[in-house]
């Protein structure tokens, strides 16, 4: 079970209340510096992934650096739980600080703390579709290890909702990347949401509406099928008797 919950970390000169995402995204065809703050091999090979998974269909690109300024600093702090900067919120904080943060192992939270880097906030935030919560037991849930929220945390990164104006949204997506896996004791109406662990097809076109410019690959080449002469008999026999059919339901 899915149970780690990001935090989308406010701009300093911003009120206490969760990232608009119109506004944040980066210029289309960027090259991104990504600087990583400590973090084993492993831990690095985690974003790696998930950078290469967003430019495939997002026109930016991502340059790793080990010197010098980086839009993008990450860390691997496991007391700090994952959260990220919403896109060019970023550009606000000082160099010496991380802009993201990937405390637990996989890639499935590598993109979705990128994804926030490139300016995407949370599903269940979307302001078209909505979740009936059961908020006492979604407080109690986040209160307790892993993530130790606090009822305004809960309130910020999972119950708001972005006004219309604020974002470029397509109809809730209970498999996208940014939607959490909701378990069913958490909603009104007891029916879990399963969330995703990888770019879904809507996360792929928002990307490419955002950041276009990415020819998208061709279909698969069709493939022929080689069936014994028994099954060619048997698919003509039904073709006719289907045939004969809508021939008596005609008359």
């Amino acid at each position: 079970s899915r149970n780690w919950f990001c935090g989308s970390i406010k701009a300093p000169d911003e009120a206490v209340r969760a990232l608009s995402v119109l506004g944040k995204a980066w210029p289309t065809g960027s090259v991104i510096k990504v600087k990583f703050i400590g973090g084993t091999t492993a831990q690095r090979s985690w974003p790696i992934l998930a950078m290469k998974e967003i430019s495939t269909s997002a026109n930016l690109k991502f340059a790793l650096v080990d010197s010098g300024s980086a839009d993008c600093r990450i860390s691997f702090d496991p007391s700090q739980g994952a959260w990220s900067y919403v896109g060019t919120d970023a550009k606000g904080i000082p160099q010496t600080r991380a802009t993201c943060n990937i405390g637990w192992t996989g890639l499935d939270v590598a993109i979705h703390e990128l994804m926030h880097f490139v300016s995407f906030g949370h599903e269940q935030s979307s302001p078209i579709g909505s979740i009936c919560w059961d908020k006492p037991v979604v407080y109690a849930a986040l209160a307790a290890p892993p993530n130790g929220w606090s009822k305004a945390m809960v309130d910020a990164n999972v119950f708001y909702q972005y006004s219309p104006s604020q974002v470029d949204a397509t109809v809730f997506d209970p498999v996208s990347v940014m939607e959490y896996q909701i378990p069913a004791s958490w909603t009104c109406n007891k029916v879990g949401i399963p969330g995703g662990k990888a770019l879904s097809e809507k996360d792929k076109f928002m990307l490419g509406k955002i950041y276009p410019g990415i020819t998208a690959p061709p279909p698969p080449p069709a493939q022929g099928v080689t069936i014994t002469r028994a099954q060619a008999d048997s698919i003509k026999g039904a073709s006719s008797s289907f045939g004969e059919m809508v021939k008596r339901i005609l008359k």
